[in-house]
């Protein structure tokens, strides 16, 4: 499928881990054991990335990472739609749409997976990046 070329890939510019727990909360390897969970969440709640009503239109979003991504930086860091809209390179309703179908998907994630992937005080991993 066409991608909006406006759109930013924010998850490509991810340089380190460090970089990655600050946006997410998370390392890269717990992002990476969730994104199936979240994927498969996605689609049971929203539908499969890409699927439109208005088929002419191109999807804003094709990789569940930017979608996973965007969800968890408004959980960190408390961002408002109009800064996910700005970094992510898309209108603000855009945004607010996407972010509130990944907090679904992410809610059946959660239960898929049996937990929530988070650290605690004494660093260890949480059971689903085991």
């Amino acid at each position: 499928p066409t991608v909006n070329k406006a759109m930013t890939k924010v998850f490509e510019k991810i340089r380190d881990e460090k970089q990655m727990m600050s946006l997410t909360g998370m390392g890269l390897e717990e992002f990476g054991a969730l994104l199936p969970y979240f994927e498969q969440g996605y689609r049971m709640r929203v539908g499969a990335l890409g699927e439109r009503a208005r088929r002419h239109t191109p999807p804003v979003f094709t990789d569940y990472r930017e979608v996973l991504l965007l969800t968890l930086m408004k959980s960190r860091r408390g961002m408002t739609h109009m800064e996910l809209a700005f970094e992510f390179g898309i209108g603000r309703s855009t945004a607010e749409k996407y972010e509130k179908a990944g907090a679904r998907a992410l809610e059946v994630a959660m239960k898929l997976a049996g937990s929530l992937p988070c650290r605690d005080a004494s660093g260890k991993k949480s059971p689903v990046a085991r």
